[in-house]
């Protein structure tokens, strides 16, 4: 969450750096103060602070309690250079006080949970400047005997200070008083944003030099502590719009170390407010993501989505048993969420739904799902359900249900025979099979047994073989893929050896309407394609003499990867044996994320950085040139991997000025202009 000086409502980004919708405030005024109850049965609820009074509020944005603490409007603390949110005031809350460091008057007050009234209230001691007002409030988990547990820190702008407090009473003081001192050079430091870890390491923001401190705990003997310094992190005293600095970091806040979601422990979060934006950074140089309250930054995420919980697998582990991966959470504002399945832990080809039907063979086995999310930038880490071993037989009592769809063997021409096989199924008692042969959809008269002699009157038509498995429990029919009879086979034109290849065995495609050359075996006069291993999708076609077929690919599949597979039909041929090729599906232009031409300081030239990303098929190359479009002068450079990353020095910096990315798939981006620094 992100309170601003306008007020309003607050911003809202993932720990992915993608924006989410902003939460509208019940109250009006500025925004100087913001906590997040982390646990209990107010975990969630977020506290804010308005400088003249404070709110609770549910995550969905209901006002839970209202106080005001020294007026009754925005008027009474409205923002100035004076008042200014960003340097001054916070909040804290528990479950028995809440804490108003004020903005606009000097101190803090405790106010109970109870009623609402101030029980005790601290100033900074001692106070040797005009203006003592804090800025901001962090409390430690600390535990170590003896030591600081449960301290709060509270930074001092306009005294270059950070208190640490055991506690706020009557007669309280300070128990450690932290002077901070520019550190990386600079003016005189004014410290505003304060985080602190379960260690005790204090990580303090500067806003007049645009670093942040970090300073560690230092046990002194006898029961006494104190802080030293112990590095920075930035790029200071100067403003920096780069990534590796900042520009008035006024606040900031730690995913704590032993936090439950890996990726984020002990990360920081910073406000840096002179960039407009959220910047999320390790401990030391190392940073995630940075996110424009304004949107310039695009609006998405910044990184790949993480796992936030697994999916589950529910329904009954059985033969002939439907189960769900029911989904897991994930945050990043995924896009997509492929799902795949497992049998012993190794992928089972063809399962992209969120639904499989249990198999003869998964008896005594270990079925689980698998999830893996892809947002703008990439995909996340994939996440794996728990196990669940298949019974060694079906539930008792079982209706019968298909496993796999009958078939059709034979040539389908006038005077020659075909075969109906049963497919397999489940069930208890076992059941029996009866057959039924379907001419366009229609039962044909007779034709109840496994085999059928073709005649005159199916010419052109596509014939079916119908199976319903009956036992004590109930009945279920399914239905064999179409075969078209036709006169003659065609004449075996296409030759070579059998296969079959997407785009003549290209990597990947930006469209997804493509052109299979399939090569048959002898004897084979129909082709069966599907876009997936059950071939519960499959479209029946005659062998073609060029080899060539039209095809459109799925809309999902398995991470971006695309599968067409290829059975047989014919005299003589394994109408079982499957073929199958793949090809990267890529409709998404690669991202430029960073382009810079920078002067070098200390000798003629300059430095060209371009960062550049396809997350899905991988940057082939870059082109820059003078002039924007082909009518420039152009350098192409060449690219393997999903990013390209890159300092040129040159002493033409025009030759570099537009650039244009392309990858794998014949994407390309617009032609953009490098930024000159």
């Amino acid at each position: 969450y992100v309170g601003t000086a306008a007020g309003g409502s607050l911003a809202r980004f993932d720990a992915s750096g993608a924006a989410l919708s902003p939460l509208s405030l019940p109250r009006s005024g500025p925004v100087d103060g913001l906590y997040v109850m982390p646990s209990g049965p107010e975990a969630g609820t977020i506290w804010v602070s308005y400088g003249f009074a404070a709110s609770q509020l549910s995550p969905a944005g209901d006002e839970l309690v209202f106080f005001t603490a020294g007026g009754s409007d925005p008027s009474s603390c409205a923002s100035s250079d004076a008042d200014d949110p960003g340097r001054y005031g916070d909040i804290y809350a528990d479950s028995d006080s809440v804490i108003l460091v004020h903005r606009c008057r000097v101190g803090l007050s405790v106010y109970s949970r109870t009623d609402y009234q101030q029980r005790f209230g601290a100033n900074p001691f001692p106070c040797t400047v005009s203006d003592c007002r804090y800025g901001a409030i962090a409390k430690t988990t600390l535990s170590r005997p003896g030591a600081l547990n449960g301290a709060f820190y509270l930074s001092v702008p306009n005294q270059s200070q950070v208190e640490v407090w055991t506690g706020f009473s009557t007669h309280a003081s300070p128990s450690i008083v932290i002077d901070v001192q520019a550190h990386g050079g600079g003016v005189t430091p004014r410290p505003t944003g304060v985080a602190v870890d379960d260690q005790g390491t204090l990580f303090v923001t500067d806003i007049a030099n645009h670093v942040i401190y970090v300073y560690v705990l230092k046990d002194l003997g006898s029961g006494q502590y104190g802080y030293e310094y112990n590095r920075y992190i930035g790029s200071p005293p100067d403003a920096d719009a780069d990534g590796s600095g900042f520009d008035g970091p006024v606040s900031i806040s730690q995913y704590p170390r032993n936090g439950s979601i890996g990726e984020l422990q002990g990360n920081l979060f910073i406000a840096d407010s002179g960039n407009n934006r959220i910047v999320r950074r390790d401990t030391y140089s190392y940073t995630f993501w940075d996110a424009d309250l304004d949107g310039s930054g695009g609006g998405g995420p910044s990184s790949p989505p993480y796992t936030i919980s697994t999916p589950t697998v529910t329904g009954t582990p059985a033969v002939g048993q439907t189960l769900t991966c029911s989904p897991g959470q994930y945050a990043g504002a995924p896009t997509q969420v492929d799902v795949g399945w497992n049998r012993d832990n190794s992928y089972i080809p063809g399962e992209g739904s969120s639904t499989y039907v249990v198999k003869s063979g998964d008896a005594g086995r270990k079925i689980s799902c698998f999830e893996r999310p892809r947002n703008s930038v990439g995909y996340g880490d994939y996440a794996t359900s728990a196990n669940v071993t298949i019974q060694s037989g079906p539930p008792a009592n079982a209706a019968p249900v298909n496993t796999i769809r009958p078939t059709v063997s034979g040539t389908p021409q006038p005077g020659r025979s075909l075969v109906c096989g049963n497919g397999q199924w489940t069930g208890t008692p076992a059941p029996t099979y009866a057959q039924q042969w379907l001419r366009n959809g229609t039962a044909i008269d007779g034709a109840t047994t496994s085999s059928y002699q073709v005649t005159d009157a199916d010419l052109g038509a596509q014939l079916v073989c119908r199976v319903t498995a009956t036992n004590s429990q109930g009945a279920s029919t399914a239905q064999s893929t179409p075969v078209s009879v036709t006169a003659t086979p065609p004449a075996p034109s296409c030759t070579g050896p059998v296969g079959v290849s997407i785009n003549s065995a290209a990597v990947a495609t930006n469209d997804a309407s493509v052109s299979l050359r399939i090569r048959p075996p002898a004897g084979a006069t129909q082709v069966v394609i599907s876009n997936d291993g059950g071939f519960d999708t499959a479209q029946v076609r005659s062998t073609a003499g060029d080899c060539t077929y039209p095809w459109t690919l799925s809309s999902t599949g398995f991470r971006d990867t695309r599968v067409v597979y290829v059975r047989f039909v014919g005299g003589g041929v394994d109408e079982i044996v499957t073929l199958s090729d793949d090809i990267v599906l890529d409709t998404a232009a690669p991202s430029v994320n960073r382009q810079v031409i920078k002067k070098l300081k200390k000798s003629q030239g300059f430095k060209v950085k371009v960062t550049a990303k396809d997350s899905v098929s991988g940057v082939s190359k870059v082109r820059f040139s003078n002039k924007k479009g082909a009518r420039g002068t152009s350098t192409v450079v060449a690219n393997n991997g999903k990013a390209y990353r890159d300092t040129i020095r040159t002493k033409k910096a025009g030759k570099y000025r537009w650039v244009k990315v392309y990858d794998r798939a014949g994407n390309s981006t617009g032609w953009e202009k490098s930024a000159r620094r």
